[in-house]
């Protein structure tokens, strides 16, 4: 068995993001544009009320016991964003030396084999059946049964009823799944939507002026417009989709064999 040492949960270099925490549906199985559930994000945590069940595994929710406590998520110290991952975390690395705390190394998920062949059936005619769906990405979902946010099974009819994007929900379930585990720059680079992806504002929590009285945003902390965390405007980032879905072949391989050209926009 393969392991890890285990960062302490605040020396996590990853954060979530605005972006990754509104992607995980509402438990009615709609997405938060199309749901019958308001979400609002205020107060701290409220977010997480009525949504997929993956979130709250996901994402360290607020107010949640946290080290003895309930959970405040430190924007000094812990996340620029408000926003820490759970998965992998182990809250005992607070109390014991983190250097012997090891988590299990995962090389492959059977999550994820369920997803690959959900969307591999569904690529390769544009569809997929209800069959095909119960066998993979619904018993993802079965795995929740009887909990509170338990989410619907995806259909054709679902789709269908609700305006929805078969494509889009199959994506839309790898992220909410394997969130966290370093495949979302592959999926889209391979799905060829990062030039729409990428070149956004990065945005963390909404500002709770109640949780963190001693902030003040302009000085302290740099909000959006609507109240949200700005992490990185898009001014400041740039995806070059006639180069960048390409990395640059190395000089030293290129100077080995002069048959080989340099991808195209890296000479």
């Amino acid at each position: 068995m393969n392991t890890r040492a285990c960062s302490m949960i605040y020396d996590f270099n990853c954060e979530p993001t605005k972006y990754v925490a509104d992607n995980f549906l509402c438990k009615d199985g709609l997405p938060i544009e199309k749901s019958a559930y308001k979400v609002e994000y205020l107060p701290l945590g409220k977010e997480f009320e009525n949504r997929d069940p993956r979130m709250a595994l996901t994402l360290w929710k607020p107010g949640d016991d946290y080290d003895g406590k309930p959970f405040v998520p430190n924007l000094y110290s812990q996340t620029k964003t408000g926003y820490i991952y759970k998965k992998y975390g182990i809250e005992s690395a607070f109390t014991y030396d983190p250097a012997v705390m090891y988590v299990n190394d995962m090389l492959i998920r059977y999550a994820e084999v369920l997803l690959t062949y959900a969307e591999a059936t569904f690529e390769l005619e544009d569809k997929i059946s209800d069959e095909d769906l119960n066998c993979s990405i619904n018993l993802l979902r079965a795995r929740f049964a009887g909990d509170i946010n338990e989410l619907p099974p995806l259909t054709n009819g679902f789709v269908i009823q609700h305006g929805l994007s078969m494509r889009d929900e199959i994506r839309r379930e790898c992220r909410s799944e394997l969130t966290g585990e370093a495949m979302r720059y592959d999926d889209i680079i391979r799905w060829k939507i990062a030039e729409i992806e990428l070149p956004r504002d990065v945005l963390g929590a909404k500002f709770d002026n109640n949780a963190y009285p001693d902030m003040k945003p302009g000085d302290d902390i740099i909000l959006n417009e609507d109240g949200f965390i700005l992490v990185q405007p898009r001014a400041s980032r740039v995806f070059d989709a006639q180069k960048d879905y390409l990395y640059p072949l190395p000089l030293r391989e290129i100077s080995l064999n002069p048959n080989l050209k340099q991808n195209p926009g890296w000479d």
